[in-house]
């Protein structure tokens, strides 16, 4: 297949009439998560932005794939198209039906479906017919008949969440229910074994048998971060659950954040954000106005006298607070901080290594690229501030 090269492409665009135009927050932005990725944490799980190479754009209502080099690998011609998995292949839309395409553009999996989601780790995709959810193989085979009103990613442990009848279970990859639909919401199984699950309007936590670990009490419940603590809220007041479903840090705080992996947990006390350590100490006394979880780097973001700065785990200022806003540093070792109405980059020691010229970004990915709008342009950067690709556009859709 020709690779025609992204720019050529873009000047045609500029004949298509302003009105017919969708324009997308990005030229190479993840069209499934358009405005959210831009403002997303993009790279703080270890993702990468160009998934198998390859990253989904529109352009005057045409999907297709660029490369890292903003070079068309797949030519625009679906009506939506969605990332590739380490399967190598990607759901694209095409005639209003859903099939997968290999990275040469052709389908592997005919566009028959009504819907389809990318392939899970396991070699099994989500995909809907006949308004019901199953999961398909590699060769699009319906192995998981579609019987289900939803079903969500299959965690480490092999199960995914799933709703049947309005009710929530989990089935494994053949499937069978491993626990049985009864729940009102059900979330994914973390990394200890454990899932947050709502019934009756309070939530608890369950093993993979469907047994209790902790019973269904708490008015509102997060994951367990760092698969040892889960932030858990009971009669208004936020605390920490362990693995046995017991209280290692009694419910005391108003609001509460999951444990970074420096050991330190984002709280609010009497108003204001601070940190406290696995016994429920302060380690950094609550006297933030506004603050963030620390990031992989021990750096926070906090404010301080109504500037954005960063603090170590220490709480000592390691960043002078001269920002209008900031974000946690990301996998590229930079972090987002906006001045003057733009946003930037910058590094550990707080120099500004890409100025500010952006009117919205998101965070970095883990192969070295963010998403940037700047005035009416889109695209994306690498950690050196150089532009990958980027779009002439007059107009944005940021809705």
């Amino acid at each position: 297949m020709n690779r025609p090269d992204l720019r050529a492409i873009l000047a045609k665009l500029a004949s298509v009439p302003k009105r017919r135009k969708i324009l997308f927050l990005g030229a190479v932005m993840l069209l499934t998560a358009a405005v959210a990725l831009l403002l997303s944490m993009g790279g703080t799980r270890g993702e990468t932005l160009f998934k198998q190479g390859l990253l989904p754009v529109m352009l005057a209502r045409k999907c297709g794939y660029i490369q890292r080099d903003g070079t068309v690998a797949i030519e625009l011609q679906y009506e939506d198209a969605r990332a590739f998995s380490g399967t190598g292949l990607a759901p694209v839309r095409q005639n209003g039906k859903w099939g997968y395409i290999d990275k040469k553009g052709n389908f592997v999996i005919p566009a028959e479906l009504e819907d389809a989601k990318a392939f899970f780790r396991n070699g099994l995709a989500a995909a809907r017919q006949n308004g019901k959810w199953g999961c398909v193989d590699r060769t699009g085979t319906f192995v998981i008949p579609p019987r289900f009103e939803k079903i969500e990613t299959f965690a480490e442990n092999g199960l995914a969440a799933v709703c049947a009848d309005g009710k929530w279970g989990y089935i494994d990859k053949s499937g069978a229910y491993a626990v049985e639909p009864r729940f009102d919401a059900a979330g994914a199984f973390s990394g200890n074994g454990l899932a947050a699950v709502l019934i009756d309007g309070k939530w608890g936590f369950i093993d993979r048998k469907g047994d209790y670990a902790a019973a269904p009490r708490f008015w509102n419940a997060h994951a367990f971060g760092d698969d040892r603590y889960a932030p858990v809220q009971a009669d208004g007041k936020w605390g920490y659950l362990d693995k046995s479903g017991k209280f290692a840090i009694e419910p005391q705080f108003i609001m509460a954040h999951p444990f970074s992996a420096n050991g330190l947990a984002l709280v609010m006390s009497e108003g204001l954000w601070g940190y406290v350590d696995r016994k429920g100490n302060f380690a950094i006394p609550a006297q933030y106005k506004n603050a963030l979880p620390f990031s992989a780097g021990s750096l926070a973001p906090v404010e301080i006298d109504g500037k954005w700065g960063y603090i170590d785990r220490a709480g000592r200022v390691v960043i002078e607070p001269v920002y209008d806003e900031a974000k946690p540093f990301a996998i590229a070792d930079r972090a987002a901080v906006r001045q003057n109405g733009y946003w930037g980059f910058i590094d550990r020691a707080g120099r500004v290594v890409i100025a500010m010229q952006f009117n919205r970004v998101s965070d970095f990915y883990a192969d070295g690229c963010a998403l940037m709008l700047i005035s009416s342009k889109c695209g994306v950067v690498d950690k050196n501030g150089i532009f990958v690709t980027q779009t002439p556009f007059d107009d944005v859709n940021n809705e």
